[in-house]
């Protein structure tokens, strides 16, 4: 046994005698160096890389900026369906399969310096749809990330304004498929958090009528001109809450006024079981029918909206039906439209804002913004005012293009738009006058809607 051992510690030990060399000079003593013999594997284990993930979606694509500790690759795969957990293994092996089935898009990213950004753009996807996104990596040495670091995102939209579809379940609509656009706030998919979210009531300028409720969706198209998908086009995204616009279809809803809010209602609830969306912090706006509908939403389901805002609407509801409805929930109000609107009367929404004011017990935000005519020129439609309370593009529905309005002149823009209207010198004042009375900086109606929330 002892000779054994003997033999063992001679294998596990190396004894090196670097001997004396003779100069003219003398000797160098001889240098001795022992210990156990280790592999290379033994003396490092092999390091597991760490990453970072940051998605959002580019125009008309995902985009994934990633860094990595170390070098190697980022593997990603993109699903139509939730395949739950899977390791970094899976992971891997789905990026550098072949497309088919569920899987719709996959890659790999490589990693040349550790902790630098490394980007790619997944593009091509089909709308009325939502994806799953797989993200793992690798070093150059082959280990992969730990499958708990394996980031999954749900619910990703292929674009900035995507369109998307749902069946109805209200009674009597024969569970039509219901179309809307929606856009994702930068960060949104970065963290957990519930984010706000605004709803856009269209007005005549969405509304389709098709009785067979044509599957293609070719009507989609129309909702570009509204609003909160035009100030998309001008590729600015400044707005920190979700965007969602509604199409109505007027063979199966009443479109004119937009009388039937169920419909609305439906909606929210559908998008707050399928997004992030913070329940107290629901904004609604309109315009023209829309606005109206921003008014009947309100009675319908007068606890829903955190606040809202009314453009160049009419109120369909008495003094008293205001009070027991917006008044008695507190919910702050900003109503606006132009002093010559030849669709509804300007006295006429004036005055429900001060019956708003006037309810007993409403300690809320009520506001009333008057536009000058001399806004528009002459060939103008004076009745949309939404460019000028939203700092958007101007889409002329007369001469199907969009343009750029100065004062008594208008010049026509491209497609998609590049100009957005400045907002109207009334907007700007009563912004100015907000921002005084709350001590912040309001720059928007987004912001002044942002200022409140429900308790």
């Amino acid at each position: 046994m002892h000779l054994d051992r003997f033999r063992t510690a001679r294998k596990l030990k190396v004894i090196l005698n670097i001997a004396a060399m003779s100069f003219i000079a003398g000797c160098a003593p001889a240098l001795k160096i022992s210990g156990p013999v280790l592999a290379l594997s033994q003396m490092s284990p092999a390091l597991v890389p760490t990453f970072t993930l940051n998605v959002q979606n580019g125009v008309m694509s995902i985009d994934l900026t990633c860094q990595q500790s170390l070098a190697g690759k980022i593997y990603y795969a993109v699903y139509d369906t939730d395949l739950g957990t899977l390791t970094s293994a899976q992971v891997k092996a789905s990026a550098q399969g072949s497309i088919a089935g569920s899987l719709v898009a996959n890659g790999t990213i490589t990693v040349d310096m550790p902790n630098s950004d490394v980007i790619a753009s997944i593009e091509s996807l089909a709308d009325k749809k939502r994806y799953i996104l797989y993200v793992t990596g690798e070093s150059t040495a082959g280990q992969l990330a730990a499958d708990a670091s394996v980031k999954k995102i749900l619910n990703l939209i292929p674009n900035r304004q995507s369109k998307q579809v749902y069946n109805t379940v209200l009674s009597g609509k024969g569970g039509i498929e219901m179309r809307y656009t929606i856009h994702m706030p930068r960060g949104y998919y970065n963290d957990t958090n519930d984010w706000p979210f605004i709803i856009y009531i269209h007005g005549g300028e969405g509304v389709y009528t098709d009785s067979g409720n044509d599957a293609a969706g070719t009507n989609f198209a129309m909702l570009q001109h509204t609003p909160l998908v035009s100030r998309l086009l001008t590729n600015i995204d400044d707005i920190p809450m979700i965007q969602a616009t509604l199409q109505c279809n007027a063979s199966f809803f009443s479109c004119t006024n937009q009388s039937e809010p169920a419909m609305y209602n439906e909606f929210i609830n559908y998008l707050k079981a399928n997004y992030r969306i913070n329940a107290k912090r629901i904004y609604v706006i309109g315009m023209s029918w829309g606005g109206s509908g921003v008014w009947n939403f309100n009675r319908a389901y007068p606890t829903h909206a955190a606040a809202t805002l009314s453009m160049s609407g009419q109120r369909v509801q008495t003094a008293a039906q205001i009070c027991s409805t917006i008044g008695a929930n507190n919910i702050p109000f900003w109503a606006t439209i132009n002093a010559n609107d030849y669709i509804y009367s300007a006295a006429n929404m004036q005055t429900a804002i001060n019956d708003l004011k006037a309810c007993s017990g409403y300690t809320a935000d009520a506001r009333y913004t008057q536009f000058s005519g001399t806004l528009y020129p002459a060939t103008i439609n004076t009745h949309m005012t939404a460019e000028y309370t939203l700092n958007a593009p101007f889409y002329n529905f007369s001469s199907n293009l969009w343009q750029w309005l100065n004062g008594s002149t208008n010049t026509n823009d491209t497609n998609p738009p590049t100009h957005r209207q400045s907002l109207a010198p009334e907007m700007t004042a009563e912004l100015a006058a907000a921002s005084t009375q709350y001590g912040v900086t309001l720059n928007s109606v987004f912001d002044w809607l942002m200022l409140w929330s429900k308790p």
